[in-house]
């Protein structure tokens, strides 16, 4: 006769040892995203594109700088007794904020990175999902292919059933013309 006891205990050690296999591919996996994101700069295809996201750089500081100045000038303009509405402060300042993100994000280099960062973390986000899906397997709960396959399994039967039913209402249609 087993002691239950010793049954935790394993069934605890195989918990332990579920979880500390998913954290480690969890960690592996966050390793490679990061690793590939910097090789991504360090990639010699990357030059002309890394001179285009640095004129797009340039010149999102430009629409700040010159949103300074424009503020600068307004300011200037207040002082000397002109009438400037508050809003046109703002107006600036919104301007500068949409040219800037303009200028860094029509970018060949902003692309690029967009593309690999989502290609990265689809593939970290499928590390994660089957390390989950393993870790769920192991302590005997139903992943999501796991209720995938009895959706299927459901559909399936109520196909079927259908079928039977119109088979049967035939038949019954058939008896009462008799």
């Amino acid at each position: 006769m087993t002691n239950p006891s010793e049954n935790w205990n394993e069934y605890m050690g195989e918990m332990n040892e579920a979880f500390l296999e998913s954290l480690e591919r969890n960690v592996e996996a966050q390793t490679a995203f990061v690793d590939s994101w910097m090789n991504a700069f360090e990639s010699q295809e990357l030059d002309e594109i890394t001179e285009d996201g640095m004129k797009g750089y340039v010149g999102a500081y430009e629409a700040w700088m010159n949103a300074a100045q424009k503020q600068f000038e307004r300011i200037n303009d207040a002082l000397e007794g002109e009438e400037v509405p508050i809003d046109e402060f703002r107006d600036i300042w919104l301007k500068a904020a949409n040219d800037a993100f303009k200028e860094v994000t029509t970018t060949s280099a902003f692309s690029s990175m967009t593309g690999e960062s989502v290609e990265n973390s689809m593939a970290y986000k499928q590390t994660v999902d089957e390390a989950t899906e393993q870790t769920l397997s192991t302590f005997g709960l139903p992943t999501e292919s796991d209720i995938q396959e009895v959706a299927e399994r459901l559909l399936e039967v109520e196909r079927r059933q259908h079928e039977i039913e119109q088979k049967l209402d035939q038949v019954l249609e058939e008896i009462e013309s008799e």
